[in-house]
């Protein structure tokens, strides 16, 4: 039982730790991408730079969530 709860606490730390990466990198990066759009004078250039901005946050998204699938499987894999 005791070892158990040690496997768990510890996927737990991982999790959270991977999830306060990824929001320190989210927020970094969405940052990165407001100062190039206020920098930017074209309609149609502030348009392309919301777009790929979207893309780049739901890729990292998705990424994101199979390194928690990954990290909860091989937790469970241990118990």
């Amino acid at each position: 039982v005791m070892t158990q709860a040690l496997v768990m606490a510890k996927a737990f730390g991982a999790l959270q730790a991977k999830m306060l990466d990824h929001a320190c990198a989210e927020l970094k990066a969405t940052l990165g991408d407001a100062e190039t759009l206020a920098r930017t004078d074209s309609a149609a250039d502030a348009v392309a730079l919301q777009a790929k901005a979207v893309r780049r946050s739901y890729e990292s998204y998705a990424e994101h969530l199979k390194e928690l699938a990954r990290i909860a499987s091989r937790a469970l894999a241990k118990d």
